[in-house]
């Protein structure tokens, strides 16, 4: 049989993980960006899919890929990780109402503004290895993540990154983390716990925090940390800080 060379699909069951349990999964390969709505089309794909792209993609993608997470309902999931992208653009999948989990490229270094703004039931996100820069807005109005850790190699939390994410628990901070800027976290009003690696705690703008419950949210740092913590004129504000 001739090798391929061009882009393939191919349907299998698959169940490595929670999330892709059960799901029928849709494995493509793209040779040339921009040509995803050509290879899969709507009808291609069963409802409720996990997505594997890898290969070349660009804006055109992300644009038909918002299509199928979206109002079409195709897919639930989506795993970029061999995928051939550097940054993920502005509102990549934004308002992508039926994405549930997402694994982003191992090249992927930048997340852009709003990139997954109210991506309403996402649960899970796993981001690559070199991912040193969010965008404002990045994942805003997420209101079904409940658990999130920031990449080892970001510096700076941007304004509004996970406002309005309703349902968030927990999230850890990487040891490189310097500034969070204006309302990074702000209406996260169910968070129990802030994992902080950092052994300065970091610059934190006026409303980073805002409706989150200080007096209820823990504040875990690193060990011989306490006390600059508790010196802090915004960190001090959680009453419990403790040391692990």
């Amino acid at each position: 049989m001739k090798k391929r060379t061009a882009a393939f699909l191919v349907l299998f069951v698959l169940g490595v993980s929670p999330q892709a349990k059960n799901k029928i999964s849709d494995s493509v390969h793209i040779e040339k960006a921009g040509t995803l709505s050509a290879i899969v089309t709507k009808d291609k794909i069963f409802s409720d899919s996990l997505l594997i792209l890898s290969g070349n993609l660009n804006e055109s993608d992300f644009r038909y890929i918002r299509i199928l997470a979206g109002k079409a309902r195709k897919v639930s999931s989506l795993d970029l990780s061999t995928a051939g992208i550097y940054k993920i653009p502005d509102y990549a999948l934004s308002g992508s109402s039926s994405l549930t989990s997402v694994v982003l490229p191992h090249a992927v270094s930048s997340i852009q503004y709003n990139a997954f703004s109210l991506c309403t039931r996402l649960t899970s996100v796993s981001f690559g290895p070199n991912v040193s820069a969010i965008a404002p807005y990045a994942f805003s109005g997420c209101t079904a993540l409940t658990k999130i850790s920031i990449p080892e190699k970001v510096t700076i939390l941007s304004t509004g990154t996970f406002s309005g994410c309703t349902a968030l628990t927990s999230i850890t901070l990487p040891a490189a983390l310097a500034t969070i800027q204006s309302g990074a976290f702000a209406g996260c009003k169910a968070l129990k716990e802030i994992h902080c690696k950092s052994q300065t705690p970091p610059e934190v703008a006026d409303n980073a925090f805002v409706y989150v419950n200080k007096s209820t949210c823990k504040l875990f740092v690193p060990r011989r940390s306490l006390a600059s913590y508790k010196k802090d004129a915004k960190w001090s504000g959680f009453l419990t800080i403790v040391e692990e």
